[in-house]
């Protein structure tokens, strides 16, 4: 893996996955909430699932003060595929390299 401004990426990114394409998955990503950070971390996962795009989500935290009220400072930009495992529930993240046709 690579970095270019400030974002992960990897050569399985490249790869061109039509929207609606069946993809067999083996990671996920979760949100860990520890205080005021939140970070994304795989875990195992397999399934068989809709792509529907690519995503850059962020690990970082949340920081409040009286003069600008509360906002969130990125640490780390991630890539991640956008995938739909069932039409009654939201689709999740998957780690880039976690993902075949």
């Amino acid at each position: 893996m690579s970095e270019t401004n400030g974002v992960e990426t990897n050569q399985v990114e490249c790869l061109v996955i039509p929207f609606g394409e069946k993809v067999k998955v083996t990671q996920q990503y979760y949100r860990r909430v520890t205080g005021r950070k939140k970070e994304y971390v795989s875990k195992p996962f397999e399934a068989t699932g809709i792509f529907l795009g690519w995503r850059t989500i962020s690990n970082g935290a949340t920081y409040c003060d009286c003069e600008d009220g509360c906002y969130w400072v990125a640490e780390k930009y991630i890539k991640a595929a956008l995938v739909s495992f069932n039409a009654t529930q939201n689709p999740l993240y998957i780690p880039a390299g976690c993902i075949g046709v």
